[in-house]
């Protein structure tokens, strides 16, 4: 489920600086197509799971797995980032409690950053606005 989910990705990131190449935190099996969540919460679960650098270990029945959680589970730019060769889990740097909104980001191979900003609140359409300062560069 959708809290479940959450539930094991908060968990993780409390883990996240012993996590690295060869010891990577494991918060359990996509759930992807299984049921139970809405399709953005599959790309959510995806996307934290990816930047997290966790075992991308498919969870459902894949001979009948539904063409948009395929797609999902297939994206090639979220398995670039979990499969980065630095290998640096990716974290939470940023929580507004008042909007119920986090900015993730971990860094990349390449000097770049991945980052993600997440709404956790199921009723409303908020702006994250990342700035320079929370990724750790200069202004």
């Amino acid at each position: 489920t959708w809290l479940s989910m959450l539930f094991n990705i908060d968990i993780n990131d409390l883990f996240a600086d012993y996590a690295a190449p060869h010891g990577f935190n494991d918060p359990d099996m996509l759930e992807i197509g299984n049921g139970g969540m809405t399709l953005n919460e599959y790309r959510t679960h995806m996307s934290l799971w990816s930047i997290a650098k966790s075992p991308l270990l498919i969870g459902c029945d894949v001979r009948n797995i539904s063409k948009e959680s395929l797609e999902i589970l297939t994206n090639s730019e979220v398995i670039a980032v979990n499969q980065d060769p630095l290998g640096i889990q990716g974290k939470k740097i940023h929580i507004d409690l008042d909007h119920d909104t986090e900015i993730w980001a971990g860094p990349l191979a390449d000097g770049s950053k991945v980052v993600i900003t997440f709404n956790r609140a199921d009723n409303t359409a908020d702006k994250i606005l990342v700035s320079f300062t929370d990724l750790g560069w200069n202004s």
